[in-house]
């Protein structure tokens, strides 16, 4: 049966050579069309996110938020807290008021929810890829579809709401609806390049996102994956055809012959000569935000929107360690993995947030200060 085919097979294509090749070309023209599609989208979206946009129409939510949080921090002074589940809600809340609007504010706590589920699923995708063994683990596996099932539910549910919401704000008044979403929207054809669209909205929140945490989790989940087209050898490693390739920029960031004192924080590494704030520091050895034309989108609003909510949190408080009961010494933060090496999770720390004493804490809730 199989020769058969292949002679059938073979003989078709013999007789219907030219019509075959029109075919290649129509393929070929739709590969660039899509391909200009994507590039004619991404123009539009570094035009909706550039800093003039940014300044003018988001930094209100980013302010709000930033206070919100601020709220979050004073309710729950003097109590051991992890910071990082309360900045990684806050920035992932601020990420979508910006992406999708005002109007779909409802909505912040299931997109955060979708985000939690994304992150979860894109670890655990690595990890299994990582440690083949974990394949054969039943109830790894049972997690990994749970995830793939809630995340595509929750996204695609959240996405046919929001974007509803914005065509009908977009429709009646356009001029009002300047967040990310409506700004392409303008753009597009009725119900063309929607899924395209929908696909780039999520990427760059998912970037923003995972730039921001960076420190934390040196490895990009949401970044453009890359293969080894052919077996190669690096420096006596041996990497296979096919292999996954990931960017390790945690360790990029703490090169010795790149940074001087890499594991100390030094301020002055981002001033120039007169004291001022250097624009692009070192811009050609920071990888945060990838390089190239898969960089970020999204990084000077990631900048601006991490840099308030750190802004606001520490003009008012004093961040001390976990007190050790036994000793009455401050406990030691475990660092290991993070600052050093490769990991995937940042261990929990628990911190305590103090008022300064110069505060007024009716300012706070007022978010004048």
């Amino acid at each position: 049966k199989s020769i058969s085919d292949s002679n059938n097979n073979h003989q078709s294509k013999h007789h219907h050579h030219h019509h075959n090749h029109n075919k290649k070309s129509t393929a070929t023209s739709t590969v660039i069309k899509n391909t200009t599609n994507k590039n004619t989208m991404r123009v539009i979206a570094q035009q909706a996110l550039s800093s003039k946009v940014i300044e003018s129409n988001y930094l209100p939510i980013i302010h709000k938020e930033s206070i919100n949080l601020v709220k979050y921090f004073y309710k729950n002074a003097g109590i051991l807290i992890n910071p990082v589940d309360a900045l990684t809600h806050s920035i992932s809340k601020t990420f979508s008021l910006i992406t999708f609007g005002t109007s779909a504010e409802k909505f912040s706590f299931d997109f955060t929810e979708f985000l939690e589920s994304a992150n979860a699923l894109e670890q655990k995708e690595i990890q299994i890829e990582s440690l083949q063994f974990l394949r054969k683990i039943s109830s790894t596996q049972q997690t990994l579809e749970n995830k793939v099932h809630l995340s595509k539910t929750k996204y695609a549910e959240i996405s046919k709401q929001i974007v509803g919401s914005l065509k009908k704000t977009t429709a009646k008044n356009s001029t009002n609806d300047k967040c990310f979403t409506g700004e392409i929207l303008k753009s597009m054809k009725p119900k063309a390049d929607e899924k395209e669209f929908l696909n780039l909205s999520s990427n760059l929140l998912f970037n923003g996102i995972e730039n921001t945490l960076a420190e934390l989790k040196p490895v990009g989940f949401f970044s453009q994956p890359y293969i080894v087209t052919k077996d190669d050898i690096y420096q006596g490693y041996h990497i296979p055809q096919n292999a996954n390739v990931i960017f390790n920029t945690n360790t990029l960031h703490f090169n010795q012959t790149l940074f001087e004192r890499a594991k100390r924080f030094s301020p002055e590494r981002y001033l120039d000569e007169q004291g001022h704030l250097k624009q692009n520091p070192d811009s050609a050895k920071v990888w945060m935000f990838g390089k190239g034309p898969n960089a970020s989108i999204g990084e000077y609003l990631t900048e601006i929107t991490l840099s308030a909510i750190i802004a606001h949190t520490l003009a008012l408080f004093i961040i001390t360690p976990e007190i050790d009961e036994t000793t009455g010494d401050e406990k030691e933060i475990n660092m290991e993995g993070v600052s050093n090496g490769f990991k995937l999770d940042a261990p929990n720390y628990n911190v305590i947030f103090e008022l300064r004493k110069d505060v007024d804490h009716e300012k706070i809730f007022r978010g004048n200060y």
